[in-house]
């Protein structure tokens, strides 16, 4: 089921800067459903027209300003877009944060599994074999197939999918330690609520470490003395800090 996507620019008209402007504030609303946010604009209210949601006037400082609405309307529509072709519901919240660059992008199951496949190359005659290689590709595909005839979807993110089942999900950066201990003691005040708890970590490989940074030939590959004393000079910190 699609979903309905209204936006309309108003002033905050009881807020003026130094200048005599108000701020051109952006309303989200998704099946009834509000988030108000600023579009970081302001213009002067005697310009603005309430019923259009646009600035009064044809000139060059007027166009300038509607052609920036504009471009901010075609941006939340073709973030509503993507969320919904991912996720099994849009919320104004989601099409607010992917815009303002707080989800930058979802995570998403064939995303992980393309990413997983691509990592199994590169260790491929290291120690890994292409027929190993070759089954995660047809799974990879065959998963691809039932989520196109199954839920008529292209894709499906992971938070999505584990709400679907009933979990609280959390999100959090893996790769920082601090964000992992306190994601992990709010998992615990989650707990006994009769739902489960998924915690999805977004890290990157070797993250911190120059010379394993993305590089999948470490996964599971230990290093030398020499490198492990590299790799802890260039590290903050780590779990025995902890």
């Amino acid at each position: 089921m699609r979903s309905s996507l209204k936006i309309l620019f108003y002033l905050r008209k009881n807020r003026l800067n130094k200048d005599g402007k108000a701020s051109i504030m952006i309303r989200l609303t998704i099946n009834g459903e509000m988030s108000q946010f600023s579009a970081k604009l302001d213009v002067e209210p005697e310009l603005w027209d309430a019923k259009y949601g646009r600035v009064d006037g044809k000139t060059a400082y007027a166009n300038r300003l509607n052609a920036t609405l504009d471009n901010i309307k075609a941006a939340l529509i073709n973030h509503h877009n993507e969320i919904e072709k991912f996720d099994t519901v849009v919320t104004a919240e989601k099409v607010r944060n992917a815009f303002l660059g707080v989800e930058s992008r979802h995570r998403t199951l064939l995303d992980l599994f393309n990413k997983h496949n691509e990592d199994v190359k590169k260790l491929v005659g290291v120690n890994k074999t292409a027929a190993t290689l070759q089954k995660y590709q047809v799974t990879c595909k065959r998963l691809e197939t039932f989520l196109k005839h199954q839920y008529n979807l292209s894709d499906i993110s992971l938070k999505a999918k584990w709400e679907a089942f009933g979990w609280d999900v959390m999100e959090m950066q893996g790769n920082q330690i601090q964000e992992v201990v306190n994601g992990l003691k709010h998992a615990k005040t989650l707990t006994g609520k009769e739902k489960p708890v998924c915690i999805l970590m977004h890290t990157k490989m070797g993250y911190g470490v120059d010379f394993m940074t993305n590089d999948s030939k470490w996964h599971g590959s230990a290093p030398n003395d020499e490198q492990t004393k590299r790799a802890l000079e260039q590290l903050p910190e780590t779990l025995g800090d902890y």
